[in-house]
C-alpha cells in the first residue's frame, strides 16, 4: 500500500492565504489574513506567509509541497519561483496558479472559475489548463469580481445613484471614510482589495435583498460568464464545473440560480482547499501522490 506523504498546501488568494499540512498522524488546516498576488506583490509579501507558515509548522519537514497564487506565470515571477525553491530546497515542490488548484481539486476534466477578489476562468483537461480567458486585471477587467462589485457601488453612491433607502447603510459601511481617503486607499497599492471590500457591504441581509444588489449581481455576472466563461465553452462539451471565491461562495444562492438558468451544473467551493478537505478520497489522492 503507498505512504502517504508529509504534504503541505499553500493557497494564496485575493485577500487571504489558506494552507493545510497532512501526513499519517492528520491534517492540520489554517488561514490568515495575507495575501499574496505573484503578479502585483512584491516579494516581501510571499517571504512574510512563507515565514508565518514556517513557525506554525515547527519541525515538520514537508516531502511534498503544493503552491499557488493568483497571478502566477511560471516565465514572469522568477523571483518567486527562486524564494520557494530555497525555502522548500529538500521538497518536492510544485508551483502554480489558483486556478490549477482548482483544477487538481477537481480531480478530473472540467471548467473551472474563480469570482473573488479577482475573476478568471479556464478549462482543465485533467492534468493541466487546456485554455483560459484573459486576465486584463481589475482596472480593465475582473468583470462580477468583489473589485468589480465595489467599483460599481462606489461610482453609484458618489455619483448619487444609490437607492436613497441604501445610503445610510453604506455611509455607516464607510465609517465617514472622507471622499479624499477614498481615493487614496484605491489609488494606492491595496486598491484592489479596498475595492473588494467594499463588496461585502452587498452581502448584509437587507442591501443584499434589494432589487438594486441584485440587479447589479446579476450585471456582474452576466458580463462574467459573457467574457470568460462563455468563450471556453463554445467548442468543449463541458459537463464538471467547480468555481469557487468569495463572491461565489457569498453569493451561492444567487450564482447557482443564474447558472441553472444557463442549463449548466456546477460545484461550488470557498476554495481549492476547502473543497479537498471535503472530499477525502481527493485529500487521499493528493497524499498519495495520485492526481491525476
Amino acid at each position: 500500500m503507498r505512504r502517504l506523504s508529509r504534504t503541505l498546501w499553500l493557497e494564496c488568494g485575493g485577500t487571504r492565504t489558506q494552507g493545510f499540512f497532512a501526513d499519517e498522524e492528520g491534517l492540520i488546516s489554517w488561514e490568515i489574513d495575507e495575501a499574496f498576488n505573484a503578479l502585483t506583490d512584491k516579494a516581501e509579501v510571499l517571504e512574510k506567509i512563507l515565514n508565518h507558515y514556517q513557525v506554525w509548522l515547527q519541525e515538520k519537514k514537508p516531502e511534498r509541497v503544493w503552491f499557488f497564487a493568483a497571478g502566477y506565470r511560471k516565465d514572469s515571477c522568477q523571483e518567486v519561483n527562486r524564494i520557494l525553491e530555497k525555502k522548500f530546497h529538500s521538497s518536492t515542490l510544485h508551483i502554480g496558479n489558483d486556478l490549477e488548484a482548482l483544477g487538481i481539486a477537481l480531480g478530473q476534466s472540467g471548467l473551472v472559475g474563480i469570482l473573488g477578489t479577482g475573476a478568471s476562468a479556464a478549462l482543465w483537461n485533467g492534468h493541466q489548463i487546456l485554455d483560459q480567458g484573459p486576465s486584463l486585471g481589475w482596472i480593465v477587467g475582473d468583470e462580477g469580481s468583489g473589485a468589480w462589485l465595489g467599483r460599481q457601488v462606489l461610482r453609484s453612491f458618489y455619483y448619487n445613484l444609490l437607492p436613497d433607502e441604501l445610503k445610510p447603510s453604506f455611509e455607516e459601511y464607510l465609517s465617514q471614510t472622507s471622499r479624499a481617503i477614498v481615493l487614496q486607499l484605491i489609488y494606492g497599492p491595496q486598491g484592489r482589495r479596498f475595492l473588494a471590500g467594499l463588496a461585502r457591504w452587498l452581502s448584509c441581509d437587507a442591501v443584499r435583498k434589494h432589487w438594486w444588489s441584485q440587479a447589479l449581481l446579476q450585471q456582474g455576472f452576466q458580463e462574467y460568464w459573457e467574457f470568460q466563461v462563455q468563450p471556453l465553452l463554445s467548442n468543449q462539451n463541458t459537463t464538471q464545473a467547480l468555481f469557487s471565491g468569495g463572491i461565489v461562495w457569498h453569493f451561492r444562492e444567487e450564482w447557482e440560480k443564474f447558472v441553472k438558468e444557463r442549463g449548466f451544473h456546477c460545484q461550488i467551493a470557498s476554495s481549492a482547499r476547502d473543497y479537498i478537505i471535503g472530499f477525502p478520497h481527493r485529500l487521499d489522492a493528493i497524499l498519495k501522490n495520485q492526481v491525476s
